[in-house]
């Protein structure tokens, strides 16, 4: 893509714009935490103490139980050249779409790691006292095949905020008329505006996606703040359970 083309975006879209350099701080810390993936996974000879996690600290306990730091040199905090793809709208179509969505410049893996809802998970971490933004602390996706669903190499337009006729109502109805995106694309757009943007999409929302779990059921994601300040902040990744004949009354007499 040429460097005109991209000025053009920018002046187009404005803070509606996730292109090649709004994207640097996602790619950033990224880097820092694939970085940090991959050391630890180069220790075998260690036992991880407390203060690792899986894509943590680089820093260990040998099964002596002596403190060592492992690093085997600094952690990668080079931004690599993101690949722009070709832009798959035309020009009338993201004039028209300007004002109300935002056009996300898609990435299929960054640092070599694929961009899957799984690593984002991975990046960001389950604990807001830790770091913000992150999702929020919940496991049951984590043997979905949805969780390693990959972005594509591809610009996206994706609404910024929900349709106000589509409040409370159910997916398959709404499904024959919104083309709903992926719970990756939600994922990654909501973290890359948030540390470019200062500013957290879908805050109180939550946005229906194209994915199924394994029962069928609908994923729908957002939602970054509870608004009665029950629970912690993180951007969440539920599903919407559909009746079925395991569903099912007893009396209490």
């Amino acid at each position: 893509m040429e460097r005109t083309e991209l000025t053009r975006l920018k002046s187009l879209f404005g803070s509606n714009l996730l292109g090649p350099d709004e994207l640097q701080p996602l790619v950033s810390r990224w880097g820092k935490a694939t970085g940090r993936r991959a050391m630890l996974g180069n220790l075998a000879h260690c036992a991880p103490s407390d203060a690792v996690s899986r894509w943590g600290l680089a820093h260990c306990a040998p099964s002596n139980g002596e403190a060592e730091d492992c690093a085997q040199g600094p952690v990668p905090s080079d931004t690599p050249r993101l690949e722009t793809p070709p832009l798959n709208y035309s020009w009338a179509d993201l004039e028209s779409h300007a004002k109300d969505y935002i056009l996300v410049m898609g990435q299929s893996s960054i640092h070599g790691v694929d961009v899957t809802l799984r690593n984002l998970r991975e990046v960001f971490g389950i604990d807001p006292e830790q770091q913000e933004p992150c999702f929020y602390n919940q496991d049951w996706y984590l043997n979905e095949s949805f969780l390693d669903t990959k972005l594509e190499n591809r610009w996206y337009l994706l609404k910024k905020d929900v349709f106000e006729s589509s409040r409370a109502e159910l997916p398959d109805k709404l499904s024959k008329e919104i083309s709903f995106p992926s719970a990756v694309l939600c994922a990654y757009t909501f973290f890359a505006y948030y540390l470019y943007y200062k500013q957290p999409l879908w805050y109180h929302d939550f946005i229906w996606c194209c994915d199924l779990d394994h029962n069928g059921d609908r994923i729908y994601v957002g939602k970054y703040h509870d608004i009665d300040g029950v629970n912690k902040n993180g951007f969440s990744v539920h599903r919407h359970l559909a009746l079925r004949p395991c569903y099912a009354a007893v009396d209490a007499l």
